[in-house]
């Protein structure tokens, strides 16, 4: 197992964390669908939150094709909430791919935190890489008091592997 330290990309209002290196995954955990021999696992540090607090979703990568694999520093995510789908406010930022060789388990891949500034329902209209404005931004994430189960979809090349679903609650 390789450890380096953590980076961290700030974006406007979005932060990502994105591990330097990979690290052994777990086999045996819950994991979201395979898409391409690539899928994603959503944890959480806790399960209870306070009204004041940001929930972030660590996600681990895990892929078993047998080619490299173009994995972004700093991936393009969306985020389901209580079955509603949302994306964010900010363009994805150019930060460059790491090619991995054949298969790869990376524990701590990237970190989303649930910021409602940043996070709005996704219209069936989307299209990625465009700004949203006007009426879209009235949608934004609100984490009620409350369970909630969320889900994370991140782009891998052409493969939008989603991961496991996961509950919180907000006190």
């Amino acid at each position: 197992m390789i450890r380096e330290s953590t980076m961290v990309f700030v974006c406007g209002a979005l932060t990502v964390f994105l591990a330097a290196a990979a690290a052994a995954v777990p086999v045996d955990a819950d994991w979201g669908k395979s898409e391409g021999g690539v899928r994603i696992r959503a944890r959480v540090e806790k399960q209870v939150w306070s009204m004041d607090e940001e929930p972030a979703l660590t996600i681990d990568l895990s892929s078993d094709r047998p080619a490299h694999l173009s994995v972004p520093r700093i991936p393009y995510c969306e985020v389901q909430v209580d079955a509603i789908w949302y994306v964010s406010r900010n363009l994805q930022p150019v930060a460059g791919y790491i090619e991995s060789g054949p298969g790869i388990d990376w524990e701590r891949w990237t970190t989303v935190k649930l910021d409602g500034a940043v996070w709005v329902v996704k219209r069936k209209d989307y299209k990625r890489g465009r700004p949203i404005r006007g009426a879209e931004t009235t949608k934004q994430l609100h984490l009620s008091a409350g369970r909630h189960t969320i889900r994370v979809a991140c782009r891998i090349e052409k493969l939008e592997p989603i991961s496991n679903q996961v509950s919180i609650e907000v006190r």
